[in-house]
């Protein structure tokens, strides 16, 4: 259980740095009713806090847990393999401090993501809570519209909007009826790739939403799978974020656990 407790975190930090490409072809799109409504897209957020049981599967293990965040404000996941009771805690603060928890060992673990030497790290937490919430995550480009963006059209009549970030290129896919169901992140520097795609949409009080996620990354050579299934979600509550660090627990270097892992 150590193990899948670390490689969930692996996975959650590549799905924040990475994403990929895939074919298709230029479109004239910038007057019409697609673009209008993509654009609408982009910018209509229904919700701004989520809170949900989940169930992770990490290549293949399963673990239950819970997971509460504010977007671009706020991350927390626990891990409960125990019948609720947390083995793992894993949260990114406002000041962009990520904090690993680990009560099995009694240690915990604090990486200061403004200081690395990744610039994206810097929207970490923009990137994770956006991903996981189904909704599009901009960067700060000063692009506002649409227009701004290279939108394309496959064979399928499936639309991609790409978005260039620094050595990434983020891409988002919408359907036939505009829901946006995958994105791409490709990273030139590292050559690492994710791949996210959303399913089991239901309605909720704020929509639509993907009760099932699921991430693919390639790194190094290295294949991890991440799902993420949305038990009873709920929206814009007011979600209690402990951020305490027990006093009697160890700290550790997590920056050398990364390495090994990735």
């Amino acid at each position: 259980m150590r193990k899948a407790g670390w490689l969930c975190l692996a996975a959650l930090l590549a799905v924040s740095l990475f994403s990929s490409c895939s074919s298709s072809r230029k479109t004239s799109l910038n007057t019409s009713r697609e673009a209008r409504h993509l654009e609408q897209i982009i910018h209509t957020s229904p919700f701004r806090t989520l809170e949900s049981k989940v169930t992770l599967n990490i290549n293949g293990q399963s673990v239950a847990g819970q997971l509460r965040m504010a977007k671009d404000s706020c991350f927390w996941l626990s891990i409960q393999p125990f019948l609720g009771i947390e083995a793992f805690r894993v949260f990114v603060t406002p000041g962009q401090q990520l904090v690993v928890i680990d009560r099995l060992n009694k240690q915990y673990a604090i990486q200061d993501l403004n200081q690395t030497t990744i610039p994206e790290t810097a929207s970490l937490l923009g990137i994770l809570t956006h991903t996981l919430s189904n909704s599009v995550f901009l960067p700060g480009t000063g692009l506002r519209s649409a227009r701004d963006y290279q939108l394309s059209t496959g064979e399928d009549q499936t639309y991609r909007l790409s978005v260039p970030f620094r050595q990434n290129m983020l891409q988002y896919y919408f359907d036939r009826e505009l829901n946006y169901v995958a994105a791409d992140i490709y990273n030139q520097r590292t050559d690492a790739s994710v791949h996210v795609v959303y399913s089991g949409f239901q309605g909720t009080p704020v929509g639509r939403f993907p009760y099932h996620i699921r991430a693919t990354v390639l790194l190094e050579g290295r294949s991890f799978s991440l799902g993420c299934d949305f038990q009873r979600p709920s929206f814009d509550t007011e979600p209690r974020f402990d951020t305490s660090l027990p006093s009697n627990y160890q700290p550790f270097d997590i920056t050398s656990l990364l390495k090994t892992l990735l």
